[in-house]
C-alpha cells in the first residue's frame, strides 16, 4: 500500500508500471523468466550495497481468469 500511495509523487528516479497483457502461454513463460532474472540481478546489487535508503520493489506476474 505504501508504494501505491507514493505513485502521485514519484520522481524521475522512481518507476511505477502496470500493464495488462494478452499474450501466448509460451511468451508468458518468457516474460516470467525475464522478471525472475531481473529480480535476481537486483538482489545481487542489493547484497553488495551499503544501506543508505529504503526502496520497495513489487513484482506481480499472475494469470487473470
Amino acid at each position: 500500500m505504501a508504494a501505491v500511495e507514493r505513485y502521485p509523487r514519484l520522481t524521475q528516479d522512481e518507476l511505477a508500471y502496470s500493464s495488462p497483457l494478452s499474450i501466448s502461454a509460451a511468451d508468458a513463460a518468457r516474460v516470467r523468466e525475464l522478471l525472475v532474472a531481473a529480480v535476481a540481478a537486483a538482489n545481487q546489487i542489493r547484497d553488495a550495497s551499503p544501506c543508505e535508503q529504503l526502496y520497495c520493489l513489487n513484482v506481480d506476474w499472475a494469470k487473470v481468469d
